[in-house]
């Protein structure tokens, strides 16, 4: 889903590389 990936992207983001692997 775009959306979805969209969203990932916007949060890695907003938030320190260290929580990408949260996602």
């Amino acid at each position: 889903n775009v959306e979805i990936k969209v969203q990932k992207v916007a949060v890695a983001t907003a938030l320190p590389k260290g929580t990408l692997k949260d996602i």
